[in-house]
């Protein structure tokens, strides 16, 4: 086994608050202090008890919200700040883009800047200069290498921080969201320079918001929540548990007849109970129909038939729903799907014009899928709303309809594979978007 490239044992990161009513300098606090004794309220646990290690060449992506703790471990790594209890080990060499500009004089040139930047990560003015022209044709800013960087906009300095720490070729690179700053095609070089620096042994931090990104250039996750180290393990089943808790996507949903559980219903209503939803069950009153449907499960499945939180962009989606008929009657199932806006996109059901394929002669449970084709949905948060309705009656009888009831998320798909986006900036417009055929020739004057 090869030497740790991390280790992280116990680490924590405590701030003081200070308490309305205690007012003066450090001296008058210290006196209070020590008269009553330290505060426990007033103390606040950016990090506590954090523990986990790394191996040369794994790419890891860091990932919670707001003030979860995050940009404090990479400080903490990145020697910008210390920690109060625990420790951190770090072999070989680090470099840290951790804000946008970071290690740069705004009143130098970009050219002084690459100096000055390289130089604070001990890179020797001689190696600077051997890899000047390559910083620089990475970067794409050749034109404005002599201009100011206070003249920059935040990509630009952006791109240039980043070409900087990607060429001192450091053992571990630590980057705090700048990888979504740039075109397309500028990330795809990003993803081809940290493939080449993590093939040759080097080891990558990424923190993010962004699901997609994560999933990008991630094959392993840290989930961190409320300073602790919430979860560890591969990037897809750490992100998929992380927006199932934080965006609320519910990809799966069993429905659970409280007369099954509590004995038979005395209510005499025909309507559901509106139950509070518990994880991914829903409990509703047994609701007895002579010629009726009612929901028994749902969920939201990839092409190899398994429940899918996350899907990417290229990939196609299924909806599966499983409902139980009461009597003989006619049944189509059918499906709403939402925008992340909350505006209906589109609606689909059994595309049969023959009535006798919705017929049921005798009690019986259905499972009905649908598949929606890779290349259809824009990034982001979709919900679905499930139907089963009569055909045969005009207007159209629903036997039950859940609204909103599944929810997916929809995440990039991988840099250089074909997709709709082609070279455009990452917020594409629109709810979906389609892969279309195009033919573009040159023709005659």
């Amino acid at each position: 086994m090869s030497e740790l490239a991390v280790e992280v044992n116990g680490l924590g990161k405590c701030y003081s608050i200070e308490k309305a009513g205690i007012k003066g300098g450090k001296w008058r606090r210290l006196a209070h202090k020590l008269r009553f004794g330290e505060d426990e309220s007033s103390k606040f646990w950016a990090l506590q008890d954090v523990n986990f290690s790394v191996e040369p060449g794994q790419r890891v992506g860091v990932i919670g919200k707001n003030g979860a703790g995050k940009s404090t471990l990479l400080k903490i790594m990145s020697r910008v700040s210390y920690p109060t209890a625990g420790e951190v080990r770090i072999r070989g060499s680090l470099a840290s883009l951790l804000e946008v500009g970071t290690g740069f004089n705004d009143n130098l040139t970009g050219h002084e800047n690459i100096y000055l930047n390289a130089s604070l990560y001990g890179m020797s003015r001689s190696l600077i200069a051997q890899r000047f022209d390559q910083i620089v044709a990475f970067s794409e800013i050749g034109r404005f290498i002599d201009t100011p960087i206070k003249h920059y906009s935040s990509g630009m300095r952006m791109r240039l921080a980043f070409s900087v720490a990607a060429h001192l070729e450091p053992d571990i690179l630590l980057l705090d969201e700048v990888l979504a700053v740039g075109d397309m095609s500028f990330q795809q070089k990003c993803l081809e320079r940290v493939d080449e620096l993590t093939s040759a042994g080097k080891t990558l931090f990424f923190v993010s918001h962004s699901m997609d990104s994560v999933i990008r250039y991630c094959t392993r996750c840290l989930w961190i929540d409320g300073g602790k180290l919430r979860m560890d393990g591969d990037t897809r089943e750490v992100t998929e548990a992380y927006v199932e808790e934080v965006l609320k996507v519910r990809s799966e949903r069993t429905v659970v007849s409280i007369g099954a559980i509590d004995g038979p219903s005395t209510a005499d209503s025909q309507h559901e109970v509106k139950a509070e939803s518990t994880g991914s069950t829903v409990a509703r009153e047994t609701i007895e129909y002579r010629d009726g449907a009612e929901l028994v499960s749902a969920r939201i499945i990839n092409a190899a038939g398994n429940k899918a939180t996350l899907v990417s962009v290229a990939e196609q989606v299924g909806v599966e729903l499983v409902y139980d008929v009461k009597g003989p009657g006619f049944y189509a199932p059918a499906i709403h799907v939402y925008c992340p806006s909350g505006t209906l996109a589109f609606a689909a059901t059994y595309p049969s014009t023959n009535i006798a394929d919705f017929e049921k002669g005798q009690p019986t449970r259905v499972k009905a899928v649908v598949w929606m084709p890779a290349h259809l949905f824009n990034i982001g948060t979709y919900s679905v709303s499930l139907v089963v309705f009569s055909p045969k009656e005009a207007p159209f009888k629903r036997y039950f309809s859940e609204e909103r009831y599944l929810s997916f998320h929809v995440v990039e798909s991988a840099i250089g594979e074909k997709s709709a986006r082609g070279l455009m900036p990452r917020q594409f417009p629109g709810p979906v978007r389609p892969l279309l055929d195009w033919s573009v020739n040159d023709v005659e004057r």
